[in-house]
């Protein structure tokens, strides 16, 4: 497995290429000057968290509800009705195909 595997065989990113481009640099060391994304975009995020599941009939109405400002939300969740049962909520449109892509996550010690 090759240590760099975001972009892995498709030829969109160059580390030498990234490493001598003067953004790279300036990211890295000037990071005391750095705009927050917050600031720069206004963009925020909000992360819920609770031990408690959620009812079957709000989440549903909430997840199929407008969501104005919303850019992307994704996480996981359990049902008070489905103890035994995760479910995942991911929303991002992008036509033509919507929310359908592949994400996959591998985190751990010593795999690249």
């Amino acid at each position: 497995m090759a240590a760099t595997f975001e972009f892995r065989d498709t030829g969109l990113f160059h580390f030498e290429k990234a490493h001598d481009h003067p953004m790279w640099a300036k990211e890295l060391y000037g990071f005391a000057d750095h705009t927050r994304e917050t600031e720069e975009y206004g963009v925020a995020s909000f992360v819920y968290r609770a031990r408690q599941p959620f009812v079957p009939e709000a989440i549903h109405a909430v997840l199929n509800g407008p969501m104005p400002g919303v850019i992307r939300a994704k996480g996981h969740f359990w049902l008070a009705t489905r103890p035994d049962w995760v479910a995942e909520f991911s929303q991002h449109w992008i036509g033509p195909w919507g929310d359908r892509r592949q994400e996959i996550v591998f985190i751990g010690a010593g795999i690249g």
